[in-house]
């Protein structure tokens, strides 16, 4: 029969017996911390960097309505041939039908010949006041710019979340599958010692079937939490972006069973303040906040519309043939400034419309971003009992472990010295092997609460 005391010490080192004992092994593996693991994911997640593009797509879009604060200069240039000169003066009319009379030449002074003619402009539209539709739509542009850095801090947040919700379930199957290997070890060892007393003629062919019933059992375990633990490890490879079946091993894997000590020994509490700045600090508070500014400007875009536009434009204009010099040959050209204003008439009542349609829909996200802050402010005050709830259970859990852990021993020893049964001893260890399993879990869903605390409230802390 193993030693008991071999074997608590055995659990509580868990991965470390293993690391010590197979340094070759343990060189081709890779330690990843938690940290280690959300910063592979950040890097390499592909979504993530798809929202990162978009800030630049913002960007680009912001520097495009900025454009619209400035005047827009054009060039022009028109080349046109006519075959025939154009005669302003009908002479057979202006002379009572004696035009045929006239001498050529003479008609040939009255006709202008715009045979080839040449045009070049340079003209500028500078917008003095459009009704508040370009600054506001700047101030669009600008908060669409913020909203696009809140949406890749939200998916950083998700993606932080979904790894550490695969890193711990990878560390509880590890310490998992250690403890359902000493199981077995121990069923093993106890197949073997009833299948001697049944030679022996101490113990029955149902006790050695009841035995053997609980170690087929102890054995499928095992396989499904080798299985498990593989898939979880892929799955956390793959959101990491290292190689699916790559060897590696997670930092906290080897204090699994001594989580006891680093496990916080106190649940965390939050003041209001705290839970107040944790709250605001949240990426879909800021992104409703900001959408709230997005439809306040929307507002007074959409009023624009129904307000006076005012315009400077000017220009520079350059023709041959000359029309400042008599149609000579040659270029002449001349300056141009003028005032334009536009007053609506009917659009009024169409950007007063639009401006209550977009006064509804700024509302939308007020009431949107209240009914978020309260989902939030409950949020956090679930994770906070959640915290409470796995502290509690894991001090029970501990205690648990005291008891399986003297009940293992006197049933050992009763089964020495002949005054306990081999199945009741077999009993102690599965309920040895249940006590240690409740403590994993409730040591992981300490940590696991501990982190998503930390996740939504920077600044919790712990009870002292």
């Amino acid at each position: 029969m193993r030693n008991l005391k071999s074997v608590l010490n055995s659990l509580t080192l868990t991965l470390l017996a293993t690391l010590l004992a197979t340094p070759a092994l343990l060189a081709q593996e890779t330690v990843y911390s938690l940290e280690d693991c959300i910063r592979m994911a950040t890097e390499s997640n592909e979504l993530l960097k798809a929202e990162e593009l978009k800030v630049d797509v913002a960007k680009a879009k912001r520097g495009e309505v900025g454009v619209n604060f400035f005047p827009k200069v054009s060039l022009g240039a028109v080349y046109s041939h006519i075959e025939e000169p154009l005669q302003p003066i009908d002479w057979d009319h202006a002379l009572l039908g004696l035009g045929q009379y006239l001498p050529e030449m003479i008609k040939d002074k009255t006709a202008i010949d715009l045979g080839n003619t040449r045009v070049g402009t340079v003209s500028f539209v500078q917008p003095i006041f459009m009704g508040g539709k370009i600054f506001n739509g700047y101030k669009m542009a600008s908060s669409a710019v913020d909203l696009a850095g809140i949406m890749v801090e939200t998916k950083e947040r998700e993606l932080e979340l979904s790894v550490e919700d695969t890193y711990w379930q990878v560390v509880s199957l590890s310490g998992k599958l250690e403890l359902a290997t000493k199981l077995t070890a121990l069923l093993d060892e106890a197949v073997e010692n009833v299948d001697l007393a049944v030679k022996e003629g101490v113990a029955t062919e149902a006790d050695a079937l009841s035995i053997r019933v609980k170690q087929s059992d102890a054995n499928q375990l095992r396989l499904k939490v080798e299985n498990g633990l593989s898939l979880s490890k892929m799955l956390l490879a793959q959101k990491c972006g290292i190689e699916l079946e790559s060897h590696y091993r997670l930092a906290d894997e080897v204090t699994i069973d001594g989580a006891r000590d680093e496990v916080s020994q106190t649940p965390i509490l939050l003041s209001d303040q705290e839970i107040a700045s944790g709250i605001a600090a949240r990426p879909e508070v800021r992104a409703l906040e900001t959408a709230d500014k997005i439809f306040a400007a929307k507002e007074r875009v959409e009023l624009a519309d129904a307000l006076p536009k005012l315009v400077l434009l000017g220009g520079y204009t350059t023709i041959n043939p000359n029309l400042f010099a008599g149609m000579q040959d040659e270029y002449g050209g001349s300056w141009h400034v003028a005032l334009g204003l536009q007053i609506p008439l009917t659009d009024i009542y169409t950007g007063i419309t639009k401006r209550k349609g977009a006064a509804a829909e700024r509302e939308i996200k007020q009431r949107q971003l209240t009914d978020a802050r309260e989902k939030i402010n409950l949020q956090i005050h679930q994770l906070l009992l959640t915290n409470q709830e796995a502290y509690k259970q894991l001090s029970a859990a501990r205690l648990n472990l005291s008891s399986a852990d003297e009940t293992l021993r006197r049933a050992q020893l009763g089964y020495k010295e002949g005054v306990i049964p081999l199945l009741g001893l077999t009993e102690a260890q599965t309920s040895w092997s249940a006590a240690y399993d409740q403590y994993i879990d409730a040591a992981i869903a300490l940590k696991s609460s501990e982190s998503k605390i930390r996740h939504y409230v920077p600044t919790a802390r712990f009870v002292k």
